[in-house]
């Protein structure tokens, strides 16, 4: 712009960006129905789940691979000038 001198420009985010990690998950379910001499009937379910982080290797050391970052939210922003 020119004639503009000193320009401030202010943003407030509403929160930091976010990386999301990417995982292997394994999830293991089992059902079960047991009947007893009375007449009464059970059911059972058994749900077991596993969470890993995926790793990839650089420069000899472990890093996590990356989904996707989030980037911050822009709250509000304004700017402050003068004359040159």
């Amino acid at each position: 712009m020119q004639g503009v001198g000193e320009v401030k420009v202010f943003v407030n985010y509403s929160q930091s960006s976010e990386v999301v990690a990417m995982y292997n998950e394994n999830t293991k379910t089992s059902n079960t129905e047991e009947n007893d001499t009375s007449g009464g009937t059970r059911k059972i379910q058994e749900t077991d789940s596993q969470k890993d982080i995926i790793y990839q290797e650089e420069n000899g050391e472990k890093v996590p691979i990356t989904q996707k970052v989030i980037n911050p939210k822009v709250e509000r922003g304004y700017y402050n000038s003068k004359r040159g």
